[in-house]
């Protein structure tokens, strides 16, 4: 179990360098990373266009849905994460985002979705 767990935490911590660089060729500015407020994590924050972003990044090597995995369950664990952020930065214009890392034999593909809400 945790050799499984081990190459779990590794393909997304990769996904998550690959992210880092998708944002940055896209214009966005870093300004954190596995930001922890209220016992919550947000894998990225980061700034475009004077509009703050907070965003998950799901990453998989199997044909599994992604989508499925970012519910409203998980959109409420990032919103009360963004709360302490946004409290301390004073910031009002945000958006939560969703970037998909998928690689495989065929290669690398990135899709980033940007406000999702249900």
């Amino acid at each position: 179990m945790g050799h499984v767990g081990n190459l779990s935490n590794r393909v997304g911590k990769f996904g998550e360098k690959i992210a880092v660089a998708y944002l940055w060729l896209k214009g966005f500015k870093i300004l954190k990373r596995n930001y922890i407020s209220y016992g919550r994590e947000i894998d990225i924050i980061a700034l475009k266009d004077s509009t703050l972003h907070f965003i998950e990044v799901k990453t998989t090597t199997t044909k599994i849905d992604l989508y499925e995995r970012m519910n409203s369950r998980k959109i409420k664990r990032i919103i009360q994460g963004t709360t302490g952020f946004l409290k301390c930065e004073g910031v009002e214009g945000f958006s939560i985002d969703l970037l998909i890392v998928k690689f495989g034999r065929l290669g690398l593909s990135v899709e980033f979705l940007e406000n999702v809400t249900f």
